[in-house]
């Protein structure tokens, strides 16, 4: 999975589409076997064995790395955390031009409009764009609100936590992430991998346009169209 939150949900619903196919290869090969011991065939006693001392094995494994992670989890905490502290001293500055290398001056100036609402104004986006990118942008901070706890959890020594990220959502985002958001996601990852990022710098971070296509290193022209194309997809699983 990605360190970089912004993929999070689309590898989350990647890693859930991997689970549900190893869940229906493993009913599969139990059935098979049940087969084989119906029919009393002398390798069945042999394979159940050998596939018992395999999970068995698996789960040792993926215990080991479990540790492994809450580890390194508990190390990007304590980086976060630390990032936290500059961010808190730094808050009334732009820091978002500052990420593309902008000077002290342009730092001194007042923070751009909503570049979702200017991007209306203009005439780039309708309204049920504008609608889509603002359940974008809720849906999003959901998901990075619900995770928080167990990350938290992660830093002192508590485990993962129970219950997933969308159980500790509001209910009706939870069914726009699950109906609408994933589904986006995983459409955008197909079509191209500048899309999704761009529409989290802008709808999400409130980036420029400009300072967005800039950093994600494709033309104005083709970032507009980019964002009217991905949000006029979402506004149509909004309306399935």
């Amino acid at each position: 999975m990605s360190d970089d939150p912004r993929t999070l949900a689309a590898d989350i619903a990647m890693i859930d589409h991997r689970v549900a196919q190893e869940d229906q290869m493993f009913e599969n090969m139990l059935s098979v076997l049940k087969a084989a011991y119906a029919q009393r065939m002398p390798e069945a006693l042999a394979k159940g064995e050998t596939m018992r001392d395999s999970y068995l094995q698996m789960a040792v494994n993926i215990e080991k790395q479990c540790r492994l992670a809450q580890s390194r989890a508990r190390r990007h905490v304590q980086r976060a955390e630390r990032i936290g502290e500059i961010l808190e001293l730094n808050r009334k500055r732009n820091l978002i031009r500052a990420r593309h290398g902008a000077t002290p001056e342009v730092l001194a100036k007042p923070r751009s409009r909503d570049p979702i609402a200017m991007l209306v104004e203009k005439g780039k986006l309708d309204t049920g764009q504008e609608r889509a990118a603002r359940e974008i942008a809720t849906i999003y901070q959901a998901v990075v609100a619900a995770l928080m706890p167990r990350i938290a959890s992660l830093e002192i020594g508590k485990g993962p936590g129970r219950g997933s990220a969308a159980d500790r959502m509001p209910e009706e985002i939870a069914i726009w992430h699950h109906d609408r958001y994933l589904p986006w996601t995983r459409a955008l990852a197909e079509k191209d991998n500048v899309s999704l990022p761009l529409i989290i710098d802008v709808a999400v971070d409130g980036i420029s346009v400009n300072a967005a296509c800039q950093h994600r290193r494709i033309g104005y022209a083709r970032g507009v169209r980019l964002i009217a194309q991905a949000l006029a997809l979402y506004d149509e699983y909004r309306w399935e």
